[in-house]
């Protein structure tokens, strides 16, 4: 965990993608060629980018916190900052090669090869949430970055399937963690697990 801390502070003008696996885990396994014979692709050779290996061995706790839910999962991160996360057995190869294929488009500028702002690119970021009842509370202001949540779509949100079965206290707790995701029109918000257009 530290090593790829490192490695993100180290390497603030490329793209960092990470492959996050476990020594025991067959699709880690199955995926391991594929992604070597991607990270060799002569396509890749000049484009400002790092590749990464993490291991859950001696780093569980630090790879729950990045995000990573299942093995093997593949991020990657624009100037430290994560950008995208998803799991990548072996058959995800295709779609980690058009992620990918659009990462590079999207985040570095080619006649320069230099790495864009993501601040400017105007593509998923990830802000704080703050609820109307929090915003009331002298404490907690409204910070940069930062967005309100109203009674309005705070009802909106308990009907949804998930959320629902909380009880109010995990809700607000829920809602203390939560991270807005803003998205381009036409980006596939989540598949993985549902059918068709359903997610939460």
């Amino acid at each position: 965990g530290v090593r790829l801390f490192e490695a993100l502070k180290a390497n603030k003008d490329k793209l960092v993608v990470t492959k996050v696996f476990a020594p025991w885990c067959r699709a880690c396994r199955g995926l391991e060629p594929k992604f070597n014979g991607i990270v060799k692709d002569a396509k890749y050779k000049d484009i400002p980018i790092v590749w990464a290996d993490l291991t859950i061995q001696n780093n569980k706790e630090y790879v729950k916190s990045i995000g990573v839910l299942a093995l093997p999962t593949i991020q990657f991160h624009v100037q430290g900052g994560k950008v995208d996360t998803f799991p990548c057995g072996p058959s995800k190869v295709p779609i980690l090669k058009r992620k990918l294929t659009q990462l590079v488009d999207d985040y570095v500028d080619l006649s320069t090869m230099t790495v864009k702002d993501p601040t400017v690119v105007g593509l998923p970021t990830q802000v704080d949430v703050l609820t109307d009842q929090d915003k009331s509370s002298p404490v907690k202001k409204k910070a940069e970055g930062m967005v309100v949540i109203s009674s309005q779509q705070r009802k909106m949100m308990r009907k949804m399937p998930y959320l629902s079965s909380l009880t109010d206290a995990e809700f607000s707790t829920v809602l203390k963690h939560a991270k807005e995701l803003t998205f381009q029109q036409g980006s596939i918000i989540m598949r993985e697990g549902n059918i068709g257009r359903t997610f939460y």
